[in-house]
């Protein structure tokens, strides 16, 4: 409860983008920018300012350092 979604060691990129969708492919968090202070717009499960539900979601992290794609789930339980 309480928690938020961060990727340690991203403070070193220049340019990320990382998204989160639900299981119907919808997207739920968007982030785009610098890693470098990343930690204060990091994920608190919510979409639109509301709880999302108890459910694993899909992120998709991009570097943009001509690296492939990093992917995975991360799950949200109350």
């Amino acid at each position: 409860m309480n928690d938020n979604w961060e990727l340690q060691g991203i403070g070193g990129y220049t340019d990320v983008q990382i998204a989160i969708y639900n299981r119907s492919v919808e997207l739920v968090y968007e982030y785009s920018g610098s890693g470098i202070g990343y930690d204060t717009d990091r994920w608190d499960g919510k979409f639109n300012g509301k709880k999302l539900p108890m459910s694993s979601y899909i992120f998709a992290v991009d570097l943009k350092d001509n690296t492939e794609i990093i992917k995975g789930i991360v799950s949200i339980k109350y």
